[in-house]
């Protein structure tokens, strides 16, 4: 079962981007919402929902291929690969 609170900072990661899509932003929230979750799950023992898919789906979400663009992909890129600074063996 998919967290209350990884689909809720999954929803607010799509929403952030209103600026650049509009209320497009809505079937961002929900589609990052989903990813962030499995993400957090841990199904099929990865991180790569997170880390390599919503920035993918980013990219499609803000379709114009430009300097905002390529840039906002790679700040969720390097944003999502930190992680929250405490030590995991599993990973």
């Amino acid at each position: 079962m998919l967290s209350k609170e990884e689909l809720t900072i999954g929803a607010i990661l799509g929403l952030g981007f209103f600026w650049a899509i509009g209320w497009w932003c809505l079937l961002l929230a929900i589609i990052t919402s989903i990813l962030w979750a499995m993400g957090g799950a841990g199904i099929w023992g990865t991180k790569a929902w997170r880390r390599v898919l919503i920035p993918i789906v980013i990219f499609i979400a803000i379709g114009h291929y430009n300097l905002a663009c390529v840039i906002a992909g790679f700040s969720t890129w390097g944003l999502l690969s930190v992680g929250y600074g405490s030590r995991d063996n599993n990973v």
